[in-house]
């Protein structure tokens, strides 16, 4: 081509340039733009919790404090994911008291001696010693909540509801997703019910708060739990604290501390 000839065509290639550039650019904003399915950001939950995908042979121990109407609540709750076994150990002054559920069936111990659910004296069946059938199998669903929500979750087969919604929450622009229920949960325990994540897409799709909707509350709004910070539990991050309000209100009900002790 010469001199002359590029100078005729020169602005029909400028033309093409500039209507190429503006295509790409118009491509490249529409993919980076583009709305994730609630399916695709559980995934991405999952993965910033578990980004070895262990949890399935997970195993870990937990120092847990909880403070609710003015009481400290000391406890250390461990679970075995490859042995299906779950413990729960309250050290209190009047003597150490375990309960556990193992393939399903509970067990327990009061100062070193074993018990069936139906041998245990009725005064350590109700709180705080919460010595019970009902007890062990509440509080394994709940405490492996503490672990992780997304991937006890994940474990038991959870998918989330289609739609993705958005909210400021507690000082962060956050997506939420929805699942029905915890699968195969309890009969009688917490999690028949509604549960939302509200993740934060900035920060990895980590969670900053979800929503048990229950019923509880003078508004029967259920309870939003907002976490803070992080701490490394054998592979796994598990929220280091755990703040819980009454969702109509924002009524403080419980607050929850956890270390790791895991050997």
């Amino acid at each position: 081509m010469n001199l002359t000839s590029f100078s005729i065509h020169r602005p029909k290639i400028f033309i093409s340039f500039v209507f190429t550039f503006l295509i790409v650019q118009q491509f490249t904003f529409a993919q980076s733009s583009e709305e994730l399915s609630s399916q695709q950001i559980f995934e991405k939950t999952v993965k910033y919790y578990d980004s070895n995908g262990i949890w399935d042979k997970f195993s870990g121990k937990m120092h847990m404090t909880s403070l609710m109407n003015g009481n400290l609540t000391p406890q250390e709750i461990s679970i075995n994911n490859n042995t299906n076994v779950y413990r729960c150990v309250r050290n209190r002054k009047d003597g150490i008291y375990i309960k556990g559920v193992e393939n399903g069936k509970s067990f327990f111990t009061i100062n070193g001696k074993n018990y069936k659910a139906e041998e245990i004296p009725e005064k350590y069946q109700k709180y705080p010693y919460s010595l019970s059938e009902y007890y062990a199998q509440t509080y394994k669903e709940h405490h492996t909540f503490h672990f992780s929500i997304p991937l006890a979750l994940k474990k038991a087969g959870a998918l989330p509801l289609e739609g993705v919604g958005k909210k400021y929450l507690f000082g962060k622009q956050c997506n939420s997703i929805t699942f029905t229920e915890y699968p195969n949960h309890f009969e009688h325990g917490y999690y028949g019910i509604q549960i939302t994540l509200y993740v934060i897409p900035d920060e990895d799709y980590k969670i900053h708060a979800v929503h048990f909707d229950n019923g509880w509350g003078e508004a029967k709004e259920g309870l939003i739990v907002l976490f803070d910070g992080e701490i490394n539990v054998e592979g796994i991050k598990v929220p280091a604290s755990k703040l819980t309000f009454f969702a109509g209100s924002l009524k403080f009900f419980i607050a929850d501390a956890f270390e790791n002790v895991s050997e």
